[in-house]
């Protein structure tokens, strides 16, 4: 028996659902709701229904033009990002399990760093900042080089941050620097 599942996402794939109106949609969303916070056309029902419609049209002229890169970034973005938070839940769980006090990770300044590259190594590698048109494809010696890079800037910056300066000279580090 064919998998039911299956056929209904080839069927809503060839209507277009995931090519056009899904990436419209958040396109619009977004347009819409930046519109509506900054009011550049009052605060009137009028201004509200004229960033409507400039939100539709850009809406509209994004996805005619980039509708499937779009619908493919926004994919393997979440994509990545669900495994990634699968992982860090999994982490979490082992954590509680142990007795450890889970809820003081957000206080450690490194673990969210940490965190920040990753979500920023998972859009690169999603296609986000348009990889392919800098001709960076992240293959296997281009994520070590990325790697060997994120290590020494780690490195510089753990031995040049005013608080190493302050323990290697035995005082409070300098008001200018």
């Amino acid at each position: 028996m064919a998998d039911p599942f299956a056929a209904l996402i080839q069927t809503v794939e060839t209507f277009g659902i995931y090519s056009f109106l899904l990436p419209w949609l958040l396109v619009f969303a977004i347009i819409y709701g930046l519109l509506v916070k900054v009011k550049p056309f009052g605060t009137e029902a009028i201004g509200t229904r004229i960033s409507g419609i400039v939100a539709f049209v850009i809406a509209l002229l994004v996805t005619i033009a980039a509708g499937p890169e779009i619908s493919a970034f926004v994919a393997n973005i979440f994509g990545g990002a669900s495994i990634f938070i699968a992982g860090i839940l999994v982490v979490i769980l082992f954590l509680a399990m142990a007795g450890y006090d889970y809820s003081k990770l957000g206080e450690n300044k490194y673990l969210l760093a940490f965190l920040i590259i990753v979500a920023i190594l998972l859009f690169i590698a999603s296609g986000g900042l348009g990889a392919g048109w800098i001709g960076l494809s992240l293959g296997s010696q281009t994520v070590a080089l990325i790697f060997v890079l994120i290590i020494i800037l780690a490195a510089v910056w753990f031995v040049t941050r005013p608080e190493a300066k302050a323990e290697a000279t035995g005082g409070k580090p300098k008001e200018g620097g």
